[in-house]
């Protein structure tokens, strides 16, 4: 498929595919794939990761797919440490977000129609995944702090390649129970 390639956010997070880069963003990874091996050092088909962010104040929801065989909507983020290329990026138009600015933070509800990750939920699901904040400069230029509930190795916040990949060796076990 066609792939572009990207290497900076620009002002406010102009470039959607890069709102990892501008902070002020909730991340959430997920293996869909239960018959993925745990603990794999490389993302597989099911494999995704949802930003959710506000640039400008607008919700906005991307979609990252590192193996999506048949898309046409590929990306390579690059770096001088090497580039990571993904399958498919793009924008999730029937999300709904809800955004709110607090002192210190902010507060986000999202509703994302699992159609659009692929996903049908099952009776008692049994996945990995990860969950974390990125955070911003007060003038929502650039992340200054990535925090993961379950992958520790999110200090790199210089390096576009680096903090795009998806690492599922260090996501954790995450149950659903619908």
């Amino acid at each position: 498929g066609k792939r572009r390639a990207v290497d900076r956010p620009g002002p406010q997070g102009r470039d959607p595919r890069l709102l990892f880069k501008t902070g002020a963003a909730v991340d959430l990874m997920l293996g869909l794939d239960e018959a993925a091996v745990p603990g794999r050092p490389q993302p597989v088909a099911g494999d995704l990761r949802l930003l959710l962010a506000m640039p400008n104040d607008q919700p906005t929801a991307v979609l990252y797919r590192p193996v999506a065989p048949g898309a046409n909507d590929g990306t390579t983020f690059s770096s001088p440490q090497g580039s990571v290329a993904f399958d498919s990026v793009r924008v999730v138009a029937t999300a709904r977000i809800g955004f709110q600015r607090r002192p210190g933070g902010f507060a986000l509800e999202a509703a994302i129609p699992l159609a659009e990750l692929g996903w049908t939920i099952k009776p008692k699901v049994d996945l990995r995944g990860d969950v974390g904040v990125i955070y911003g400069d007060p003038e929502g230029i650039r992340n200054v702090h990535r925090t993961y509930w379950s992958n520790r190795n999110t200090g790199l916040v210089s390096d576009v390649g680096n903090e795009s990949r998806l690492v599922p060796s260090q996501w954790g076990r995450i149950v659903v129970e619908p």
